[in-house]
């Protein structure tokens, strides 16, 4: 086996007490410091995950792991996002082309018809567009910070991640973005959100957890700095798009979204 990173925010003395959930490209670690994610090159580093060098993760033997990670001094992922420069017109340029991809690619089903109304058309039946009724109702009340919408935006949608849970984790990084460039601290506020966010899927927990904390994973930190510098746009988010089901989506629209929002409303919108 060969470790190709490791997440800043892995202890490699961590202990392994079982699987949580597997997939071909990933295995869920439950650890005695959280769940670890295991995964394959093409899933992508993270905060919490060890990326390996093989085909189909389900090859590999969790107890060589340990012994892989001990001996072999593995390069260390850095979750965190440095600002190249604070140029809002040349971000907002690129959120713009943002859209447009979202619109022409992400998957039917996903929250994209937040962004585009058109979309809405994907949604055949009463659950479906009661579902969108729901997204769009308490995804927007979340922007506007009404938090009371948090428990019915949780755990809400399809997914192994719900979509509820994917928006929240787009308006945290939001956030986070905005609180960097205009250089305030809306950490409690993220925090607030991220307790009243958890459920009992403690894979979301887990994305919402260090999201909430400014840690990214590689994924939508290449759409980051795509943003900023214009490069490989196209690329990253077609990338994130690959994401889950339709995470990749629904985390981008919450990003976008709550983007918007943040600089249309300002600090009015949580004092």
């Amino acid at each position: 086996m060969k470790v190709i990173s490791v997440g800043d925010k892995i202890d490699l003395e961590f202990k392994i007490l079982g699987i949580h959930s597997s997939f071909a490209h990933a295995i869920n670690l439950y650890t005695d410091s959280g769940l670890v994610f295991l995964v394959s090159e093409d899933i992508g580093a993270g905060p919490n995950s060890v990326v390996v060098q093989s085909d189909t993760i389900e090859e590999i033997f969790i107890n060589e792991l340990k012994e892989a990670l001990l001996h072999h001094s593995p390069v260390i992922y850095d979750s965190t996002f440095s600002l190249p420069h604070k140029d809002i017109d040349f971000i907002l340029k690129n959120i713009v082309k943002v859209k447009n991809i979202l619109k022409q690619y992400s998957q039917p089903l996903s929250s994209a018809f937040l962004i585009d109304p058109s979309r809405k058309i994907y949604f055949k039946g009463s659950f479906n567009l009661n579902l969108v009724d729901k997204l769009e109702n308490y995804f927007n009340r979340l922007i506007n910070f009404d938090f009371s919408s948090i428990h019915i935006l949780k755990g809400l949608g399809y997914g192994f991640t719900p979509q509820g849970d994917d928006l929240i984790e787009g308006f945290l990084s939001a956030m986070y973005l905005y609180e960097r460039l205009f250089e305030i601290d809306l950490s409690e506020i993220r925090n607030t959100i991220f307790i009243l966010a958890q459920t009992q899927n403690e894979v979301s927990n887990t994305f919402l957890y260090f999201t909430s904390l400014g840690f990214f994973y590689e994924r939508f930190k290449n759409v980051l700095l795509s943003l900023f510098t214009g490069q490989n746009l196209e690329q990253s988010v077609l990338k994130m798009l690959s994401f889950g089901e339709t995470s990749g989506a629904d985390i981008l629209t919450g990003f976008v979204k709550g983007f918007e929002k943040l600089l249309e409303g300002g600090k009015k919108l949580w004092q």
